[in-house]
């Protein structure tokens, strides 16, 4: 099972950086489902939201990307990165 998660992973990360970001949020999302079974794993879970975030939000996916966004708050309430992207998509939604 680690294995594959760790697969996973490796492949949302190529995604993320070939700009293929539903490809990238779909194993993200395949990634987090496993975290439960993966002895280990789930000292990644802040990083797998806020990554599968990016993506949503570089896919215009604002809502979910919220949502990925509140989750990780959530694990870490001081992380810097979800707090700025989340003043950015807020910031996009008030100019739609």
């Amino acid at each position: 099972m680690k294995e594959k998660y760790d697969q996973l992973v490796g492949v949302a990360i190529k995604y993320a950086k070939g700009e293929k970001y539903t490809q990238a949020i779909e194993k993200y999302s395949e990634a987090l489902a496993l975290i439960p079974l993966v002895p280990g794993a789930k000292k990644d879970l802040a990083s797998i939201y806020n990554n599968r975030s990016a993506m949503y939000e570089r896919d215009k996916q604002f809502d979910n990307s919220l949502n990925d966004i509140s989750e990780l708050l959530k694990i870490d309430t001081t992380h810097s990165k979800a707090r700025g992207r989340r003043c950015r998509i807020y910031e996009a939604q008030v100019k739609l």
